[in-house]
Parts: structure tokens; C-alpha cells; sequence
């Protein structure tokens, strides 16, 4: 299903993957106090790539929102770790 989707974007199956090891190394970032900013920094970039793509294939489905209420929901927790 993950992979079906990805590919109807426009990206290759082989590149779900790549995405997924993008996103576990910018997560474990942001758990790491002394890394946390730059995490979180990753985390944005890669969730705004996400909405773009939507937005850029004229995506009318609800996880459009998603990403963006993620990112947003990071920036408040830095604090935490700093």
C-alpha cells in the first residue's frame, strides 16, 4: 500500500526505502539532546517535501494536513532537550 502510493506520486518503488532510512536517521537525530534542533530541523524539511509533492500532484486526500501538523508539533518539544 505504502510502496502503491509512493510510486503514484511519481517516485520509484526502490526509492520507499531510501525515504524511510531518511526519516529514521533524522528522527534519531531529533531524540539525541545535543542533536535535537538539527532533528527537528530534518524532521520539517522532510515532511515540507511531503506537502509540496501533494500539493504539486494536486493530492485532494486529508494526509496533505498530516505532515504539516507533524513538523509543527516538533518545534514546541526542543525545549525539552535543550
Amino acid at each position: 500500500m505504502l510502496t502503491d502510493a509512493t510510486v503514484a506520486l511519481g517516485f520509484g518503488a526502490d526509492h520507499v526505502r531510501v525515504l524511510g532510512a531518511i526519516l529514521l536517521i533524522a528522527t534519531l537525530l531529533y531524540a539525541l539532546p545535543t542533536a535535537s534542533v538539527l532533528g527537528a530541523i530534518l524532521i520539517t524539511a522532510f515532511l515540507g517535501g511531503a506537502v509540496a509533492v501533494h500539493l504539486q500532484h494536486r493530492d485532494p486526500r486529508v494526509t496533505l494536513f498530516l505532515p504539516a501538523r507533524g513538523s509543527a508539533g516538533y518545534w514546541p518539544m526542543i525545549g525539552n532537550f535543550v
